[in-house]
């Protein structure tokens, strides 16, 4: 069997997968962690949390923080936030889909909280709905089989994913989330597919500004395919376990990033830390865990480098 059948042949595998695992009450937590998991299990959490470790004040912070100790005081300031905003009906999804995220992951990770009424969830869950469904009513689904593989399509793949899966198996979502899940299953294994022709080596194939936004992307969809329907496509496509090669790649020896197309911008920034923790956590690799440690040996470099030059 010819690399590119085997691919295809993976893709159609996780395809049906995602669409098989579709439940009436579907077990959470289940978005990007698990009561049992090798990664983001919540037996691991707990340790890392007993260890010290603490969670950021946002609402999904406090939602897990919830999860990890059960302490009510997490969960009733995590709703707290979610009553007093609202996700954005409007704006691009290309610039909106972290929001997407963060409201999808506290959606899950609170929705066993007593405090989290029906009346929230339903606005928060309509919320989610109408913006996926406004996502997936753009030319960039029309045809799942063109669907793109560089930096903006896949983070209009994320509020259509995440919503979906959060709201599986919720009452007046439900129905309509199982007929997106097609289309999502579709663009996800064409972008895994051309991933493997374009870079077969699991490069990525545009610059470090565009890498650190697209792979983020791609990153959460792959581990939210994982925990849901355990369908692993990072274990599969080269391009996910080569994330420290790539920024290896892209820096020069003196630790600043390449001046090749958008490169200019400061490295290492928040998604760039996050991806490289990934990429240890589930790799093992050891580049990343090297960049990361030489983070602040790297970030002055870059600010000498830039010294009286305006970034714009």
């Amino acid at each position: 069997m010819r690399r590119r059948d085997f691919v295809a042949g993976l893709a159609t595998s996780a395809l049906a997968a995602w669409m098989a695992s579709a439940q009436t009450n579907p077990r959470r937590p289940r978005l990007l962690i698990a009561n049992s998991d090798p990664f983001t299990g919540l037996p691991l959490l707990k340790t890392r949390y007993a260890a010290g470790l603490r969670l950021l004040g946002d609402m999904e912070g406090l939602a897990l923080s919830w999860q990890l100790t059960r302490q009510e005081s997490f969960a009733e300031s995590a709703s707290a936030q979610m009553r007093k905003t609202h996700l954005a009906s409007r704006g691009k999804p290309t610039r909106s889909w972290v929001d997407y995220a963060r409201w999808a992951l506290a959606f899950d990770w609170l929705f066993d909280y007593r405090g989290f009424d029906r009346g929230l969830k339903n606005r928060v869950a309509t919320e989610l709905r109408d913006g996926a469904a406004a996502v997936l009513s753009t030319r960039d689904f029309a045809d799942p089989g063109q669907f793109s593989y560089h930096n903006y399509a896949p983070r209009c793949l994320v509020p259509a994913a995440l919503a979906a899966s959060a709201l599986e198996g919720y009452p007046n979502c439900d129905e309509q989330c199982r007929s997106w899940r097609d289309t999502i299953g579709k663009c996800f294994a064409n972008v895994l597919q051309v991933s493997d022709v374009v870079s077969p080596e699991g490069s990525y194939h545009e610059s470090l500004d565009y890498m650190r936004i697209t792979w983020a992307s791609l990153v959460l969809i792959s581990e939210l395919q994982r925990t849901t329907m355990g369908v692993d496509p990072a274990h599969h496509f080269s391009m996910f376990r080569n994330i420290g090669n790539t920024y290896l790649y892209k820096l020069l020896p003196d630790g600043t990033p390449s001046r090749e197309g958008d490169n200019e911008y400061p490295v290492l920034d928040s998604r760039d830390t996050a991806l490289l923790g990934y990429a240890v956590n589930r790799f093992k690799d050891p580049y990343s865990a090297w960049l990361l440690r030489k983070e602040r040996i790297l970030c002055q470099a870059m600010g000498a480098a830039t010294s009286g030059i305006s970034l714009g």
